[in-house]
């Protein structure tokens, strides 16, 4: 945002509510919870070999590529390409 700042001259503004929906969980039933909660266990303790998925999931990330450890550009902005 600073960035943006001094390149334009304007403040940026980020406002997570025009790309989230607010779930009103009154409106959600006690059975429709508990299987939303049980989705998400099973979706969440999946393995996956996507390098994001895996962070957001809290798994170890398996090393690969040939490196011994992935630094903050490999994780989210290098192109990571198999040896």
């Amino acid at each position: 945002f600073a960035a943006n700042r001094n390149l334009t001259g304007r403040d940026a503004s980020y406002d997570e509510n025009l790309y989230t929906t607010t779930l009103d969980r009154s409106s959600v039933d006690e059975r429709k919870q508990i299987e939303a909660e049980r989705l998400a266990r099973e979706i969440e303790g999946q393995t996956t070999s996507n390098l994001h998925l895996a962070e957001e999931r809290g798994q170890r990330i398996e090393k690969d590529f040939g490196k011994e450890e992935y630094d903050e550009e490999d994780l989210y902005s290098g192109v990571l390409v198999k040896k």
